[in-house]
């Protein structure tokens, strides 16, 4: 591992992320981001709330930092990603969401983030009804839909996006007046445009089926 810090443990690791130098920063998010990766043992460590707090400070403190915010979409992707619901829940809690939605409109105009941050959101989405409901009073919705309409010709967020309609929309959500209209056109049409992308293939009839029906 080309990563100077491969070798230094989690906390060590969280220490450096508060470091002054930006390269360390991001090399200690890379080593955190290989340890969530790699190490599903070590990985419970940076689930824990205090490492959480350390790791979103980042995005709020370094939000310009394109590579180093790559990481920690990654990490917080991971993190959610597990069979138990409690680290989503955490992540809810901690304000995760807010935070990478924040970021995702700092850099609106960056593909490749949106589609990370939309990845990591899709995970923290699966979680229970309450933790839901959550996640759409902080206008993930309607954040969504609007990227799904700048973004037509991108598969990829198309199809991320739609997996976080399906999520979000089996929690007794109504949708605002227009954006039930709107959220059928985009789906319609994402099916229509990739209808070979495996997650809107699978994803887009039970979005369209719930849409219809709310």
């Amino acid at each position: 591992d080309d990563n100077p810090f491969a070798s230094k443990s989690v906390d060590e690791l969280l220490v450096l992320l508060n470091d002054e130098d930006k390269g360390n920063v991001r090399h200690a998010a890379a080593a955190l981001c290989n340890i969530a990766v790699n190490k599903p043992r070590d990985r419970r460590k940076i689930a824990e709330a205090k490492s959480l707090d350390a790791v979103l400070q980042v995005l709020a403190e370094k939000k310009d930092d394109v590579k180093l915010i790559f990481e920690v979409f990654q990490i917080i992707r991971i993190v959610a990603s597990g069979v138990s619901k409690i680290n989503r829940e955490r992540l809810v809690n901690m304000g995760a969401h807010t935070d990478i939605l924040r970021i995702m409109e700092h850099h609106s105009n960056n593909s490749k983030l949106q589609e990370l941050g939309l990845k990591a959101l899709s995970e923290i989405a699966a979680s229970d009804k309450d933790m839901r409901g959550k996640l759409i009073d902080a206008k993930t919705l309607s954040f969504v839909l609007d990227l799904m309409a700048r973004k037509e010709e991108n598969a990829k967020i198309q199809g991320i996006s739609v997996s976080i309609l399906y999520s979000l929309l089996g929690s007794d959500h109504k949708l605002e007046e227009g954006e039930r209209e709107t959220a059928i056109d985009l789906v319609s049409t994402a099916v229509e445009n990739f209808s070979s992308d495996a997650m809107i293939s699978w994803f887009g009839p039970y979005v369209m089926e719930r849409l219809e029906a709310s």
